[in-house]
């Protein structure tokens, strides 16, 4: 019987791939035979670099750490091309990167919110929209999954969520060439 998992051949993205969720997906896209490209901001933690040279030597994938700012203007475009740039092509982004100012409400600054916004709003939406013009510009297809992960959910983080998912109702999706193109003229 064959692996319904089985994404050998393929190529992931992982956002926060450094540690916690995102090397967790990124592990589990390369034990099922993906080969990643690992972004973010931090460096590999020990045990997340030890699970992904466990998983592409089990599977005969391989992975990349690529250091990247989604804070930065231009940031999702430049991650994307940088992500080509070491493997070639892209058929999977998992948006996983997310972050939170833990502090009182009142407390928050516009310089927190606007650090949340960037990483938990804008980076999936722009990281998502280069990823599908270089899907379309290959002709090819892939897959994107936008999720804002993290330990504690407070309330303006699940309207971000939702600010999201109402905006972007059909993120989730198996994207071809003749998909991404109707999806741009919506």
């Amino acid at each position: 019987m064959s692996n319904a998992f089985d994404l050998t051949g393929r190529v992931a993205l992982v956002t926060g791939a450094a540690q916690g969720i995102g090397a967790a997906i990124a592990t589990k896209l390369a034990a099922a035979g993906a080969s990643v490209v690992c972004a973010d901001f931090a460096p590999m933690a020990d045990e997340s670099t030890a699970a992904m040279d466990a998983a592409t030597r089990a599977s005969g994938s391989q992975y990349w750490y690529l250091k990247a700012n989604l804070t930065e203007n231009g940031a999702p475009q430049r991650v994307i091309d940088e992500a080509v740039k070491l493997a070639g092509q892209l058929d999977i982004l998992a948006n996983v990167a997310g972050t939170i100012r833990r502090a009182p409400f009142l407390e928050h600054s516009e310089e927190d919110f606007d650090f949340v916004m960037k990483i938990n709003l804008y980076a999936p939406v722009f990281l998502s929209q280069a990823f599908c013009r270089h899907v379309v510009g290959r002709q090819g297809k892939g897959k994107i999954r936008i999720g804002v992960i993290d330990s504690v959910v407070y309330t303006w983080l699940t309207a971000l969520v939702a600010a999201i998912s109402a905006r972007f109702p059909h993120l989730e999706l198996e994207l071809t060439s003749d998909s991404a193109r109707s999806l741009s003229h919506q």
